[in-house]
């Protein structure tokens, strides 16, 4: 149950640096070196197939490590 929490969380943190970003779900892609299918996976709160490591990976590219 934590690790699913932490994951929503971190889900909820790349999500929101895509908003105030303004970035599309393409751009948001480009910048996080992921697939858009994934983006869209982490957008729809489906992270079955992601780690803790790899998503807080994904949120540091997105906000080129500013969190």
């Amino acid at each position: 149950a934590d690790t699913e929490q932490m994951k929503s969380a971190l889900a909820a943190e790349i999500i929101k640096a895509m908003r105030e970003q303004g970035l599309t779900h393409a751009a948001a892609a480009e910048r996080a070196q992921v697939q858009r299918a994934d983006l869209s996976r982490i957008c729809k709160v489906d992270l079955d197939r992601f780690t803790i490591d790899r998503l807080v990976r994904i949120l540091n590219r997105s906000t080129g490590g500013a969190r």
